[in-house]
């Protein structure tokens, strides 16, 4: 599967190194779970994020490469070919015996691949939409845990110690991705920003629980694009 993987993205690599339009990407990725991940021996009562990114969030990073083909004015068609590292972070307090915590960390690391419709409705510098859909194969998941111990000296997290999920997650997520990006023209190419949020629509967990976790996704890209028509 992984020379699979290695093969697309190699001949993802060869048709940009032809194609008018090559788009170098990278930016900030926000992620959470639809829903805690189930563990043994775990309960602790945490909130679902529902559609939020934003809430038991995990900070990461996804880069790549892209390919845009115009297809009429103001139209065009991207297709991505991205790492990215996403997960979820849940804390919980003691209130009752002081400060004292409790953290999971999970670190979901894969290579997506992201076909993307993009639209532009009036010229520059007026916004632009997209809309697709996503492919993700999930390279590995890990979680850490953390205790908070509140001393009255100083506050220490010490690790709880690591757990490969692996065996209990699917390798594919499938998910919508809808947006607005901005392009800024310079000599050879131009610069733009745009704010993905992805829609993960795959069931994750295939343990024995009852669950269903999903992944939920806001990139920020900050690209370049050499050469191609204008957006």
């Amino acid at each position: 599967m992984r020379k699979g993987l290695v093969l697309a993205l190699g001949l993802l690599c060869a048709s940009a190194a032809s194609a008018a339009d090559l788009r170098l990407l990278m930016g900030p990725a926000i992620s959470t779970y639809s829903n805690r991940w189930p563990a043994l021996y775990d309960d602790y009562p945490f909130d679902g994020s529902g559609l939020n990114p934003f809430m038991n969030y995990k900070a990461g990073v996804a880069f790549g490469l892209g390919i845009g083909f115009p297809i009429a004015k103001g139209i065009a068609l991207e297709v991505d070919a991205l790492y990215a590292g996403r997960g979820a972070d849940y804390k919980l307090w003691y209130p009752s015996i002081g400060n004292d915590g409790y953290e999971e960390s999970h670190d979901l690391k894969g290579v997506s691949f992201p076909a993307l419709l993009k639209i532009a409705p009036l010229p520059r510098p007026f916004p632009y939409f997209l809309a697709g859909g996503d492919v993700t194969f999930i390279l590995s998941h890990r979680r850490r845990t953390f205790l908070l111990y509140n001393y009255e000296y100083d506050d220490q997290w010490v690790g709880g110690g690591g757990e490969d999920f692996d065996p209990s997650t699917r390798k594919w997520d499938f998910g919508a991705v809808m947006g607005v990006g901005i392009d800024v023209p310079i000599s050879k190419g131009s610069l733009f920003v745009e704010g993905r949020y992805e829609i993960g629509m795959t069931d994750l967990y295939r343990g024995s629980e009852q669950a269903s976790v999903k992944t939920r996704t806001f990139l920020l890209i900050l690209g370049y694009r050499i050469g191609g028509a204008p957006q």
